[in-house]
C-alpha cells in the first residue's frame, strides 16, 4: 500500500506517462499566456496601470504580489510603449498558435476524452477525497478525543447499573438451556432453583485445575459454552431464528450504520497498526509495552469511518501483511489480557472466576482510559469479524448485549457467596437465620459484609427499607447486582462507552443477539470438524503425487487428536478458533499448495491462510512432518 502511488506514476512514465503529462497541462500552459497577456494588456493600457498603481500606494494593500508585473517606475514613453506593444502582439500570436494550431486542436480533444474518461472512472472524485481526506485527519482526530472524555466523563457521573427482572422470582431461574436438569429441579423454601446451584461438587473440578496452564481455563470455558450452546439448541426458546441468523443481521445493521468500504478506502485508508512483540518473561515488568497498550493507543487514532475500512498490522521486523496478520494481532491480545488474570498481573484488567471465566475488576493502576480502550477494542473486533479469545462471564455478556442477569452469574462469581447469602435466604425463616448470622436486629436494604460493616444502598431510600419474607426476592436481586457490579460501575460504564462507540447498544437489541451468540461471535467456534474443513477448501493440485498427498493430508487430519488440529489451524491461519459458521466463514478461505520438493517441512502463508505441504511418498511421511509442526512452529511460516 506505501509503494502504491510511486508504483502507479512510473508505470504511467513508462506507457505514454510523458505525452500524457503534456496533454493533461496543457490547459495550464494556456491559462498562464492568458493571465501574462492580461498583465501585459494591464501594463499598456493607461486607465488601468494608474489605477492599480493608485492601489498599491495603500497601506493595506499587499504591494509586493504585483510589484513584479507592475514595477512603479516603468515609464510608458514611446519607445517603451512601442516594445510593449509588440510584445503583447507576439504574445497574442503564441496564444492563438497553441490553441487554434493542428497540435493545439489535437491536445484540446484528448484533454476532453481524458477528462470524460476520468470523470466516467472516478478519477477526479478519487483525487478529490484523497487531497480532503488529509484535512479531515485533524477534526477527526479531535472529535475522537471529544468523545472519549465524554465517556469517561459521563461514566463518573453516571455509575453503571445491572439490569434485573421486573419480577425477581425470575432472577433465579435458570437461563434457556443452561442446566440438562433445570426442569426436574429442587425447589428451595418454595423457590425453583437450578440444581447446579445447589450441588456444591460442581465447582471442585474447576477449582482443582491446579492454574498451572492458561489452556485449562479456555478448556473450561470453552466446555462450558458448547454445552450450553447445545442445550439451548434443544429447548423451546420462543424464537426461530438461529445463532447464525442473529449474526448475520448483526453485520449487516452495523453495515447499514457505517456502510461498506469502497475501493479506495480498502487500499489508501486502512488503519496502519505497528507492533513490537513482547516476550513472555517480560510478562511482570512489561507495563506500557504489553500488545494490549501498542494496539490500544495506535487504534485510538482512527475513527470508526476508517477502522471499517481494515486494519494494516505490522509487526516489528517482520513481513507478514494482509487480514490473516489482523487475526494473529486479536488472538495475541486476547491471550495476553487472559494471562495478565490469571497470573494476577499488577496492572490487569479481569480477574478470574472460579467458572474460568474473566470480569472486569478495579484497579487504581489502570488509567480509565485502558477501560475504554478495551471496550473499543472488542467493538472494532465485532466490527471486523475478528476472534478474540477473552472467555468473558456470563454476566459481562449479558451486560453488553443487555440482557438481566440471574442467579447463576451470581454463583458463578462466588460459590460461597451464592450458598452463604442467597440459598440461606430462600430457606424458610431464611431472613431469621441471616439476622443472627449478621448480628443484628433488622437488616435494611444496604449493603453490607460478612462482618456487617455497611456500604452503598442497595435501591432508593434503602437505609428505611428492611428485609422480612415477603420482599427478600427482590432484596436478593438487589443484592446480587450490588455484588456483581458495586466495585466496577464506573470501570464498567466506561468500558461499555468504548464498545456503544463501534456498536451501539440499539444494534444487539434489534439483531437479538444475546451473551451467548456474542459470546461465539468474540471466541469463535473451537470444534474443528474435519469433513467441513476439506469441504470449505481448495489445493493447486493437479499431478498424482500432488492429489495423493492431499489425500494423506485430510486422512491425517482426521487421525489427529483435537489439541494437534488446533495446533495446525493456528499454524496455517494465525488463530486457533474458527469464526462463526465455521470454516464456510473463514476469509479467505483456506487453500493447499503443493511444493515439489520433498525435503521441505510444511509451510504457511497466515495472510491467506494457505497451507504449503510438500509432496510426500506416504502419509506416515507427511504425518511425521505435520507433527513436527504441531509441537514446534510458533512463527508465520512463510507469510
Amino acid at each position: 500500500r506505501n509503494s502504491f502511488t510511486p508504483f502507479m506514476l512510473y508505470s504511467l512514465w513508462l506507457f505514454g506517462g510523458r505525452e500524457a503529462l503534456i496533454v493533461l497541462n496543457f490547459p495550464v500552459e494556456v491559462g498562464w499566456r492568458c493571465v501574462d497577456l492580461a498583465f501585459l494588456f494591464s501594463n499598456y493600457n493607461p486607465p488601468i496601470r494608474s489605477a492599480i498603481l493608485s492601489l498599491k500606494q495603500m497601506t493595506i494593500f499587499p504591494w509586493w504580489l504585483v510589484e513584479p508585473v507592475f514595477p512603479s517606475n516603468l515609464e510608458l514613453s514611446d519607445s517603451n510603449g512601442a516594445h510593449l506593444e509588440a510584445v503583447m502582439t507576439e504574445a497574442q500570436s503564441e496564444l492563438m498558435a497553441l490553441v487554434f494550431s493542428l497540435r493545439g486542436l489535437f491536445k484540446v480533444s484528448l484533454f476532453i476524452v481524458f477528462v470524460y474518461l476520468g470523470s466516467s472512472f472516478g478519477v477526479f472524485a478519487f483525487a478529490r477525497r484523497c487531497w480532503t481526506s488529509r484535512f479531515k485527519a485533524i477534526s477527526e482526530m479531535e472529535k475522537l478525543i471529544t468523545a472519549r472524555d465524554k465517556a469517561i466523563e459521563h461514566a463518573e457521573n453516571n455509575p453503571f447499573y445491572a439490569k434485573l427482572h421486573s419480577d425477581p422470582k425470575e432472577f433465579l431461574e435458570a437461563d434457556d438451556g443452561q442446566d440438562a436438569d433445570v426442569a426436574s429441579s429442587p425447589r428451595e423454601g418454595g423457590y425453583l432453583v437450578s440444581a447446579k446451584a445447589l450441588r456444591n461438587d460442581d465447582f471442585s473440578p474447576i477449582l482443582s485445575y491446579g492454574r498451572d496452564t492458561l489452556s485449562s481455563i479456555k478448556q473450561a470455558f470453552t466446555g462450558n459454552l458448547e454445552k450450553r450452546m447445545s442445550g439451548r439448541s434443544r429447548s423451546e426458546t420462543g424464537s426461530s431464528s438461529t445463532h447464525q441468523d442473529r449474526c448475520t443481521k448483526l453485520r449487516s445493521l452495523i453495515s447499514e450504520l457505517y456502510g461498506k468500504p469502497d475501493t479506495f478506502e480498502k487500499i489508501l485508508r486502512q488503519s496502519l497498526i505497528k507492533i513490537k512483540r513482547v516476550e513472555n518473561n517480560e510478562a511482570a515488568n512489561r507495563g506500557k509495552s504489553t500488545i494490549f497498550c501498542q494496539a490500544s493507543e495506535q487504534l485510538a487514532r482512527f475513527p470508526i469511518s476508517r477502522l471499517k475500512n481494515g486494519i494494516d498490522v505490522r509487526f516489528e521486523n517482520e513481513h507478514a501483511t494482509g487480514d490473516g496478520v489482523a487475526s494473529t494481532l486479536f488472538n495475541i491480545i486476547g491471550e495476553e489480557l487472559a494471562e495478565s488474570a490469571f497470573h494476577g498481573e499488577v496492572q490487569s484488567l479481569f480477574r478470574i472466576l472460579p467458572d474460568s471465566t474473566l470480569m472486569l475488576k478495579s484497579n487504581e493502576k489502570v488509567s480509565k482510559f485502558e477501560y475504554y480502550s478495551l471496550g473499543r477494542m472488542i467493538g472494532v473486533a465485532i466490527l471486523l469479524d475478528l476472534i478474540i479469545p477473552l472467555p468473558l462471564s456470563s454476566a459481562m455478556l449479558k451486560i453488553v448485549v443487555d440482557e438481566e442477569i440471574r442467579s447463576e452469574d451470581v454463583l458463578a462469581l462466588d460459590p460461597e457467596y451464592y450458598h452463604n447469602r442467597i440459598l440461606t435466604l430462600l430457606k424458610p425463616g431464611g431472613v431469621e437465620i441471616m439476622k443472627s448470622f449478621l448480628d443484628l436486629d433488622d437488616i435494611p436494604f444496604v449493603w453490607m459484609d460478612n462482618n456487617g460493616q455497611r456500604g452503598d444502598e442497595l435501591c432508593e431510600n434503602g437505609c428505611n427499607r428492611f428485609l422480612c419474607e415477603e420482599n427478600k426476592l427482590e432484596y436478593i436481586q438487589l443484592l446480587s447486582e450490588h455484588y456483581l457490579c458495586g466495585e466496577v460501575r464506573k470501570e464498567m460504564q466506561t468500558f461499555l462507552g468504548g464498545l456503544y462507540e463501534v456498536v451501539p447498544k440499539r444494534v444487539f437489541h434489534e439483531s437479538q443477539v444475546d451473551f451467548i451468540d456474542l459470546a461465539l461471535l468474540l471466541g469463535g467456534v473451537s470444534a474443528i470438524h474435519v469433513n467441513d474443513w476439506n469441504h470449505n477448501s481448495h489445493s493447486n493440485a493437479s499431478t498424482e503425487a500432488e492429489l495423493m498427498t492431499v489425500e494423506y493430508f485430510w486422512e491425517a487430519v482426521t487421525e489427529m487428536e483435537e489439541e494437534q488440529r488446533t495446533r495446525l489451524l493456528q499454524f496455517c491461519t494465525g488463530c486457533s478458533r474458527l469464526p462463526p459458521g465455521g470454516f464456510a466463514n473463514l476469509k479467505p478461505k483456506f487453500s493447499i499448495l503443493l511444493d515439489s520438493d520433498t525435503s521441505h517441512l510444511p509451510t504457511a502463508r497466515t495472510c491467506f491462510n494457505t497451507l504449503v505441504l510438500p509432496v510426500s511418498p506416504s502419509k506416515l511421511d507427511l504425518k511425521k512432518k505435520l507433527d513436527h509442526i504441531c509441537r514446534y512452529s510458533t512463527t508465520f511460516g512463510e507469510n
